[in-house]
């Protein structure tokens, strides 16, 4: 990918180039959620909660997506603890049917009430690549990998005084990283978004 940033600005250092795509592929997958996993189904009870998945390698949680129990589609609902404080004082503590989760830090689940017996928990949530990432998966890349390496040269064009520093060829390839984030926004929209639940949590 890097070579293709250099053919437009041939002066810029190959491991400033390196370091822009990865922090044009940080800034894609967080406003697109373009990777989206289904992580392995795991056992857990109530004495599991909170939950904190584990990223794939070089990767960070954006947002917890999904949370499905015993394979019971569509899954939980999505609350806060805001929502659940209007409803209850002891939503922390309560066992019975999961109904709900909360994603109360990035990437740390719980479920309201708590699970009375041990359940199977399948997450579905996005991700980014870290700032120490070799690489995005092969599927993003063969999809948004234009888009991603427009995004570089979009964020090294507007570095003033530098040799290839351009405001044309930063607005050209910013309307392209943009194009593309509308892209991936709208796939996820479609084929995850629409399938969301009301958030609002009915009493327990």
């Amino acid at each position: 990918m890097a070579s293709r940033v250099l053919v437009n600005m041939p002066e810029c250092p190959q491991p400033s180039a390196e370091a822009y795509l990865r922090l044009a592929a940080i800034d894609f997958c967080r406003r697109s959620f373009a990777w989206i996993e289904t992580q392995a189904a795991v056992l857990l009870d109530a004495t599991d909660m909170p939950y904190t998945i584990t990223p794939p390698a070089n990767a960070k949680v954006v947002k917890v997506l999904s949370v499905v129990v015993d394979g019971i589609a569509p899954g939980l609902e999505e609350s806060s603890v805001r929502s659940e404080e209007l409803y209850t004082n002891d939503w922390r503590t309560a066992i019975g049917t999961p109904l709900r989760f909360i994603e109360a830090a990035r990437g740390v689940v719980s479920v309201v009430p708590l699970p009375l017996v041990e359940a199977s928990f399948v997450v579905t949530a996005a991700f980014v690549p870290t700032e120490a990432a070799a690489g995005i998966p092969d599927a993003i890349y063969d999809e948004y990998g234009s888009a991603i390496i427009s995004g570089a040269i979009y964020m090294l064009a507007i570095i003033p005084q530098k040799p290839w520093t351009s405001g044309d060829l930063a607005a050209l390839h910013k309307r392209m990283f943009e194009s593309g984030i509308d892209d991936a926004s709208i796939n996820y929209s479609t084929n995850y978004a629409a399938q969301s639940m009301n958030v609002a949590p009915p009493p327990i």
